[in-house]
């Protein structure tokens, strides 16, 4: 397999269920050799529950989710680990382009582009071998 589109909710990469995240890992390793170009979707819905019980979900708590799986530039924080593409993305050796969509109502176009900013940074500091010639792009779904 050298292209794949991947859908894929943030909570299973965000640290908080580890077998999930240990399975994304498992992923990445299988496909470490032979993955040229991989275009992620990782959905960020808000929980209906808490929304339709009246508990309402704050901008700190959506920013913090994400803040979970990478930092916007220059926030606080960005050299922390990240496992998911620590022991993940990182391990894509034949990546030549990796294309990221955040699905989520949570967040502006602006803020989706800070934090796809903060996901080049973070991969730019430690593909395999130090690789620099990996395309990263942050795309958005056309709407009909």
């Amino acid at each position: 397999m050298t292209y794949v589109r991947l859908e894929i909710p943030l909570e299973d990469i965000d640290g908080s269920n580890k077998l999930h995240l240990a399975n994304w890992e498992a992923l990445c390793e299988k496909w470490a050799f032979g993955l040229r170009g991989l275009r992620l979707t990782i959905v960020h819905l808000p929980n209906l529950m808490t929304l339709s019980s009246g508990g309402g979900d704050s901008a700190e708590k959506r920013g913090a989710s994400l803040a979970a799986i990478c930092p916007a530039p220059g926030a606080e924080g960005s050299r922390v680990n990240y496992p998911w593409i620590d022991a993940g993305l990182k391990k894509l050796e034949a990546l030549r382009r990796l294309e990221v969509e955040l699905k989520t109502t949570m967040l502006t176009d602006n803020q989706k582009l800070d934090w796809c900013e903060g996901l080049k940074g973070m991969l730019s500091r430690g593909l395999q071998g130090g690789k620099e010639d990996v395309e990263i792009a942050c795309v958005r779904a056309k709407v009909n």
